[in-house]
């Protein structure tokens, strides 16, 4: 079985039942992910649209999550060919490697994905800002080589699952009481 570059196997079809679409809560927008983790996708993104500012909202902005394709900077199979990544508002994060968040915008964000983190202190999503290579509006499940953005290994379904349970996510990606 092919498998994605942060070892998520590999989907190749959109009707596939490992993936799931689901609405972001908060918008009218919904993204189809891997199925296990459409609820924390889901809860992240919502947080994005909630506190990134009006300028990076993702209704009105494009949001796009599973696509099987090759990865576009190294070889292997993209994230988004697993489900396992989004991609938010490329209108304004242009993919060309250069930054284009503002300071109080990566702050938020920094902020954000510091919600998504196990028990141990490992964050379970990665966002492209802390790359070599820019990628802003690229969010991912972590790989263990991501140190910059607090990965401390690959990040499996069974860390999804605990973050899921710590956040007190629901299966449509509301995070219960706060």
């Amino acid at each position: 079985m092919a498998t994605t570059l942060n070892k998520w196997p590999a989907i190749r079809i959109a009707l596939d039942p490992r993936l799931r679409s689901i609405k972001i809560p908060g918008t009218t927008r919904s993204v189809r992910v891997a199925r296990k983790a459409a609820p924390l996708f889901a809860a992240f993104l919502a947080d994005w649209n909630r506190e990134m500012g009006t300028r990076l909202r993702l209704s009105p902005g494009p949001v796009d999550g599973w696509f099987y394709r090759p990865a576009r900077i190294t070889s292997g199979l993209s994230n988004h060919s697993g489900g396992v990544a989004v991609d938010v508002r490329y209108d304004v994060l242009h993919a060309d490697g250069q930054r284009h968040m503002t300071d109080a915008e990566r702050k938020a964000l920094k902020r954000i994905l510091a919600r998504y983190v196990t028990a141990d202190g490992h964050h379970v999503l990665a966002n492209g800002y802390a790359w070599n290579h820019c990628d802003e509006m690229h969010t991912e499940l972590s790989q263990g080589w991501d140190k910059g953005n607090g990965a401390k290994r690959y990040t499996t379904a069974a860390d999804v699952a605990e973050v899921i349970t710590r956040l007190r996510i629901d299966k449509g990606g509301h995070r219960l009481g706060g």
